[in-house]
């Protein structure tokens, strides 16, 4: 046997020797990558069972898959709902170089090229064993290949089984992902995906729970909240003590909408009060600034760095310099209005928490509804308080209307029987006693007439007049009346104002306001006049809670005064009361304003703050029409007459009273007691009784029910009715409407005889 024959089976012998050491150093690798693998899998269990956030999850999972495990990198993200692509949560690789390529991965997706965007596209695992002639491969070879990356794997991260990331590895040895291997990545990605998406479970169950705590312990607190100021400050407060952040605002529109002003702030730390006072002098426009683009959008905006572009936070300078780096807004919307803009603070630079906004907008959502209900119930409130102090008023003005009529009557009889002596006597010292109770008298009369005034009760002679011309023709009187040292400034419109009022009622509302201004400024001021033509909509009918829409001339009536407190304009129009010294007011003078504004069917408002003066605001309706310019009228005395007079008069006194003025005129009277009286006397005269004097309101009939019937026998009988009640019952009678004569007690006896002669001297 040759030495060839016996290398041979030698050679062949080492061969498989070296076959079999292959073989088995490779089994002994994929046992070693096996069991790498399974205790890679039990340390995951591990973190999993340990770790509740999904950053700290997966970087500890890409670490233990590097370290423990048989990879060179692994990969971690989740796809991005708005954009599709996937944003990286954790890496793990021997080089920096090694992240760059990750990246260069995670960028391709769109491309469909490799197992990611396989994975992704296709909810299915995807391998590539041999990097460097997988054609696939041929857009990011060469980086891989130079950092010594052979094959790499793809695995699905599901929620709800559809794909919301990817779990990659990367080896340096080709043909490294077999299907072993595969298997037990599988099984780990399927066990990081049951984790992260019980993770989010949580962290929504979490959020949820601090949302309905945080929930419960705002509306607890804004239920106590006096006004939706308190409200605000509540919600700003535990906003920041729940949810961290450290500084928080409110931004709220001004009544007409035009701009955002600061209005409530809360921070524990002092610090921050110099960035306080930089947010109080600005003013935001709608869609500028961080608060005014909320305004406009109506959506939550998160700004990571307040100091990246000054033109989108405008305040950026005073954040830097007091500490605030991260800033959020966040819109209270009630409808389709913004009620607020509530921004809140960090001190240091935070990336967007997407969590968190939503926590903080259902919050302000709920807010909203809590907001608006507290408006609603304060406005309640205020309705409430108007109501009852419109009956407070009108209860008021019932029982001066009353007490005005009986004190009507007993002032006739005083100042006719005062007349009466004043012509007889001759003693010059009796008369000025008399003269002495004609004038208490006649203040007497003027007080009632103010009584009737406030209840707007008052009869009035409505005519067409020009605002203009009642404020001119009284300017004069006023100046006289305030005095040298306050200066009065008077603003008419070039163009005639016409409203419907009795003017001389209009001159004592001037009079009664310029009265209490002068009043309200004894070291002198400045009284200002104004009137102006302004249109009431629907807006300011439902802001202030009366009128009806349309034109009104607004008079404005200013002084620059002492003003008044809360508990002083709450009273300032009821009748006596008054903040003068015992003996120096009546107490009546706004009470009087009041009564006649209401009357002419217009509304009084008072604007006032303690030392800083007092503005009252008038609104009359206008009209339009031509003002008739008639010849005055030449007024005769009275003078006697024969003609006989049936005067019907419940009240014993007047009728005596007026019995003797007439009898001592020569006239003939016939006296009636009450409705019935009456009719049985004219029944009795009925050819002799040239005029009738009734009284409105009498016993068994009143005065117009008399005058039917007897008009009935006579109906060419005339008239004169008479009465001391309001303005209200004789409209009701209908005697003014039909143009019927009348005059009003107390009446003095010059006053009625002319009335008389006019009645009887007039063409039937």
């Amino acid at each position: 046997m040759n030495s060839q024959g016996i290398e041979d089976p030698i050679n062949e012998l080492v061969s498989r020797l070296q076959s079999s050491l292959h073989e088995m150093q490779l089994r002994e690798e994929k046992l070693l990558r096996l069991n790498q693998l399974y205790s890679v899998i039990s340390r995951i269990n591990e973190i999993i069972v340990r770790v509740r956030d999904i950053k700290g999850l997966s970087d500890e999972v890409c670490r233990i898959a590097c370290t423990e495990g048989p990879f060179r990198a692994a990969f971690i993200g989740l796809i991005d709902p708005d954009t599709s692509l996937i944003n990286p949560v954790s890496f793990y690789g021997d080089e920096e170089k090694v992240m760059g390529v990750i990246k260069f991965v995670t960028g391709d997706l769109l491309n469909y090229l490799n197992p990611t965007s396989i994975v992704i596209n296709e909810g299915r695992f995807d391998v590539c064993n041999d990097i460097e002639n997988d054609p696939r491969m041929l857009s990011w070879r060469n980086e891989v290949l130079a950092i010594n990356l052979c094959s790499f794997a793809s695995f699905p991260l599901k929620m709800k089984g559809v794909p919301a990331g990817v779990f990659t590895f990367f080896a340096d040895k080709p043909d490294f992902f077999n299907e072993e291997i595969t298997g037990l990545l599988l099984r780990i990605s399927d066990d990081i995906s049951f984790a992260i998406e019980f993770i989010e479970k949580e962290e929504v169950r979490r959020l949820r729970e601090e949302e309905a705590s945080l929930l419960q312990s705002m509306i607890v607190s804004i239920s106590d909240a006096d006004d939706v100021t308190s409200a605000i400050e509540i919600v700003l407060q535990q906003i920041c003590e729940i949810t961290g952040w450290v500084y928080g605002e409110a931004w709220v529109p001004r009544p007409d909408s035009t701009v955002l002003e600061c209005t409530k702030t809360w921070f524990k730390d002092e610090k921050y009060e110099k960035f306080k006072a930089i947010s109080e002098k600005y003013l935001f426009q709608p869609g500028i600034g961080l608060p005014g683009r909320v305004w406009s959008s109506k959506k939550p905006e998160w700004v990571k760095d307040v100091s990246v572009n000054g033109s989108i936070y405008l305040r950026s300078d005073g954040a830097i310099n007091n500490g605030l780096r991260t800033g959020l807004a966040v819109p209270i919307i009630g409808g389709d209005e913004v009620l607020a803009v509530l921004v809140y603070y960090k001190d240091i630079i935070s990336p967007e928490n997407e969590q968190q906004v939503k926590l903080i907008s259902a919050v302000t959502a709920q807010l909203s509804s809590v907001i608006q209900k507290k408006r609603a119930e304060i406005e309640k409130e205020r309705l409430e308080a108007q109501l009852r102090h419109s009956q407070k008023m009108e209860a008021l003005g019932q029982l001066t209307g009353g007490i005005a009529h009986d004190i009507n009557n007993l002032l006739t009889v005083i100042l006719g029987s005062g007349h009466f002596l004043h012509i007889k006597l001759k003693d010059q010292t009796l008369k000025s006693h008399v003269e002495q109770i004609l004038s208490t008298s006649e203040k007497a009369a003027y007080l009632t007439k103010s009584l009737l005034a406030f209840s707007r009760k008052q009869p009035i002679d409505i005519k067409i007049v020009v605002i203009n011309d009642v404020i001119t023709g009284v300017e004069k009187l006023l100046r006289k009346l305030i005095g040298e040292h306050i200066k009065l400034k008077v603003q008419m419109p070039v163009e005639d104002i016409t409203i419907k009022a009795d003017r001389g009622q209009l001159e004592q509302v001037f009079l009664n306001l310029v009265t209490n201004s002068r009043d309200a400024m004894p070291e002198g001021g400045l009284l200002s006049i104004s009137a102006t033509v302004v249109r009431l909509d629907n807006d300011f009918v439902r802001t202030h809670s009366y009128g009806t829409p349309g034109d009104y001339v607004l008079i404005t009536v200013s002084d620059t005064g002492i003003g008044m407190d809360e508990s002083t304009k709450e009273k300032i129009f009821e009748p006596f009361f008054t903040t003068k010294e015992v003996g120096k007011g009546t107490g009546l003078g706004l009470s009087i304003v009041y009564g006649i504004i209401k009357q002419h069917n217009g509304y009084i408002n008072l604007y006032s703050e303690s030392g800083k003066g007092t503005d009252f605001k008038i609104y009359l309706p206008v009209v339009k029409s031509e003002i008739n310019k008639s010849k005055p009228i030449v007024e005769t005395g009275p003078s006697d007459g024969t003609e006989t007079i049936l005067v019907a008069e419940d009240e014993a006194d007047v009728r005596r009273f007026v019995s003797l003025l007439l009898e001592g005129l020569g006239y003939k009277v016939i006296l009636a007691a009450d409705g019935d009286d009456a009719i049985n006397k004219f029944n009795e005269n009925r050819d002799k009784i040239h005029l009738l004097v009734l009284d409105v309101i009498m016993p068994k009939k009143n005065g117009k029910d008399v005058y039917n019937i007897i008009r009935e026998m006579r109906p060419d009988i005339k008239v004169l009715f008479t009465s001391g009640y309001d303005d209200e019952i004789i409209q009701r009678q209908g005697i003014l409407e039909k143009g019927h004569s009348f005059i009003s007690k107390p009446f003095v006896p010059t006053e009625l005889l002319k009335k008389i002669r006019e009645i009887l001297d007039k063409e039937s």
